[in-house]
């Protein structure tokens, strides 16, 4: 039934990592009945939408969640069903068309207070009904769209529909602000005035965009799993899907492909703190020591200007945007290669720079220690250790080398392709690696990209102030036919996603940190927009944007009273996504017959009243319990987590605690957590006037943790309490 209905879907239901048709099929197979009900459903206009998607996509979890698997029943895909059942009524949603769309015409709709999980395709439908009634007012374009449907035998598309879903499709992939005509303010006069398609411009593909903003900070209080979500978040930006369709598979697959992103260096991850500051996240002054290659145990300490972490990311982030944007050939560079400079001989020209720049090799010294050098060997007559260390260990297949001429110039470029050897037939520098020359013979000043340092006597060590990008402009520089081999390519820059999360981000002083990044990191502000802005960074005096295809997450803990409120100009920047404590993710766990989604809910509204909603208790603290739901894990909950929080949030007032606790609904003192013991001043202090405020001394009675009575009360209504004296 569904593989007959949907066969001819193409990649609208099975594109780039999203399965929607497969799961269809599987599950029509594996459960027919069940998946007629589910469809059944779906297509019962009688019922609301939301409810028909709810149902529809918990028909699918009863069939893929016992399995492990993901269903991929999206808002997309649901479009798609309607608008094949219904081509009349519904028109395909994609999130990265309707949002790129309604940016480039200014089209715009508040999201209701009480949204449904369908409202964006609502919306959708709204907004593709207003492109109807143009297209239908324009007798050329229909005229046009007629000849095209005859032509390549195409759906004949009586209604129009596919023929709005095509502008808007071209509109926001292909067109500026500029090419249309903005929707006015005023219902009466809203015209929207769009293109004719051209006959070449049909584009089905069909994949889910992420639905994630550039930056965005979750905000809420502790427990509430804000660093748990950046996980999904940084799959779902990277994999380009709505965050709902990467939320609803197995955490433990997400994880698996979040840690791939990571070790493909696609993700980092840093915790802001008090300390931190410019040196560590943009650039600083950094001392280097080096051996000076006449003396082991004798080093040259110089300063070097060093990237912080975020400008690393960000050039390898640019470097995949560099590669993206031309057909690179194939020099065998490694994905993130290092790069090192080598000095053949010394400075100038000399017999061995010959020899290797015409054989394709590096070679360097230090034979008296011979062919092996192990821990033992005994560098305290020749020197050598650090830049023998270098050449043999840590240079690696796929490494970038440049040849070292002077002290500011290189005179060649190339590539490791080979491991280290030793060639006895040489009467010196026996010590040899396989390069393959890129370009070679030339008088490159390098001093300007290295930071204006020059090069230091050391025969071999690491680049830190030179990126790729900088080594792909010499090459083109010299040797243009070398980079762009076949010509141009027109892949789009930002194909490969990089995410950047920062835990923490209030505990960092932000203006401290992020410098003149403040301004860089704005959307429209991100290298590649019309707006781009490149600061030049005090420290290496070089050129730096953020490039488009980096994304921020940060984490910002509500509840943190030790930090003052997040930057100004910060918070303008970025989109904020509240987490806020869900005990329904504590569903079906109990102990000793309690249900602990109760009393969570409970003690969170006693919180909002007595304090506020962003100090209440995070889900999360309770999560052990689903592995072990025993007494003793929620008493060590309670006793470690919990009421350490309480007595934070409100600064030792006991009276309050035991309010959220229940403590005042028990009149057996044993089972209270904290018990409050009435003060006899004249028998402690006789007639002195001490000025005391408190009438109960409170003591915290470490007992009640473990007693299941203890807990009974917390969830218990007012008319069943006792008002405590």
């Amino acid at each position: 039934m569904v593989e007959t209905a949907l066969g001819e879907s193409g990649n609208l239901l099975a594109a780039r990592m999203y399965y929607a048709y497969p799961m269809a099929t599987e599950f029509a197979r594996d459960m027919t009945e069940k998946a007629r009900e589910a469809f059944l459903v779906l297509y019962d206009e009688s019922r609301p939408l939301a409810e028909r998607y709810e149902i529809f996509r918990r028909g699918f979890d009863s069939y893929v969640k016992p399995l492990g698997k993901n269903h991929y029943q999206d808002l997309h895909a649901i479009s798609v069903y309607f608008t094949f059942e219904y081509p009349n009524r519904y028109f395909f949603y994609k999130y990265s068309v309707y949002t790129a769309f309604c940016a480039r015409v200014g089209y715009h709709e508040e999201k209701p207070k009480r949204s449904s999980s369908v409202w964006r395709p609502e919306a959708n439908n709204r907004l593709h009904q207003r492109i109807l009634e143009e297209v239908q007012k324009d007798p050329e374009l229909l005229a046009l769209n007629q000849k095209r449907a005859a032509e390549f035998h195409t759906y004949n598309d009586p209604d129009l529909h596919i023929l709005a879903a095509d502008i808007a499709f071209y509109g926001a992939n292909y067109m500026q602000e500029s090419d249309f005509a903005l929707f006015a303010a005023s219902d009466e006069s809203e015209e929207l005035v769009a293109a004719a398609v051209p006959e070449n411009s049909f584009d089905d593909t069909a994949t889910s965009g992420t639905d994630i903003p550039l930056n965005t900070i979750l905000y809420g209080p502790p427990g509430t799993g804000k660093t748990y979500y950046t996980v999904i978040y940084a799959v779902a930006i990277i994999e380009d899907k709505e965050l709902d369709t990467v939320r609803s598979e197995p955490y433990s697959e997400v994880i698996k492909r979040y840690n791939r992103y990571k070790e493909n260096h696609q993700i980092a991850f840093t915790t802001f703190h008090q300390s931190y500051g410019y040196e560590e996240f943009i650039e600083g002054i950094k001392p280097d020591v080096l051996d000076d290659d006449s003396d082991g145990s004798s080093s040259e300490i110089r300063y070097k200007v060093s990237s912080g972490i975020f400008k690393s990311f960000c050039e390898r982030a640019r470097q995949a945007t560099a590669a993206s944007a031309v057909q690179v050939k194939d020099f065998g560079m490694n994905s993130l290669p290092n790069i090192w400079k080598v000095s053949l001989e010394g400075t100038g020209d000399n017999p061995t720079r010959t020899e290797c720049l015409k054989n394709g090799h590096i070679r360097i010294g230090w034979d008296e220690y011979k062919e092996k050098i192990t821990d033992q060997t005994d560098f305290s007559a020749y020197g050598g250790k650090n830049p023998l260390n270098a050449f043999i260990n840590r240079m690696q297949i796929g490494d970038v080398v440049l040849s070292c001429y002077s002290a500011s110039t290189i005179d060649a470029i190339g590539v490791i392709t080979g491991d280290y050897e030793w060639h006895n037939e040489y009467k010196q520098y026996k010590r040899l690696r396989k390069v393959n020359w890129i370009v070679k013979n030339i008088q490159e000043n390098i001093l300007e990209s290295n930071g204006g340092v020059s090069m230091t006597l050391s025969t071999v060590y690491r680049m830190s102030n030179i990126t790729l990008a900088d080594v792909y402009r010499m090459i083109e520089k010299y040797s243009p036919k070398a980079v762009h081999s076949g010509g141009t390519s027109h892949a789009s820059p930002d194909e490969t996603r990089y995410v950047f999360i920062i835990d923490e981000i209030n505990r960092g002083n932000i203006s401290k940190i992020f410098g003149e990044l403040i301004t860089l990191i704005e959307p429209s502000k991100r290298e590649g927009q019309p707006e781009g802005i490149l600061a030049l960074l005090p420290y290496s005096q070089k050129p730096f944007g953020v490039p488009k295809n980096v994304y921020l997450i940060g984490t910002m803990n509500t509840a943190d009273r030790s930090v003052t409120a997040l930057d100004t100009a910060l918070r303008r920047r970025f989109s904020f996504r509240e987490m806020l404590p869900d005990p329904k993710l504590l569903s079906g766990i109990s102990v000793e017959g309690m249900s602990i989604q109760e009393m969570l809910a409970t003690m969170n509204q006693r919180i909002a009243v007595l304090y506020d909603r962003e100090h209440t208790i995070g889900h999360s603290y309770f999560i052990p319990l689903k592995d072990d739901p025993s007494m003793d894990t929620l008493g060590r909950i309670f006793e470690d987590k919990v009421f350490p929080l309480l007595q934070e949030y409100f600064f030792d007032d006991y009276q309050k605690i035991r309010l959220i606790l229940g403590d005042n609904r028990k009149p057996d003192s044993a089972k209270q957590f904290i018990q409050a013991e009435p003060v006899n001043y004249m028998a402690l202090f006789g007639n002195a006037e001490i000025g005391a405020e408190e009438d109960c001394l409170y003591r915290i009675n470490s007992a009640a943790f473990y007693d299941p009575e203890a807990y009974l009360s917390i969830c218990l209504s007012q008319g069943q309490s006792e008002d405590e004296p």
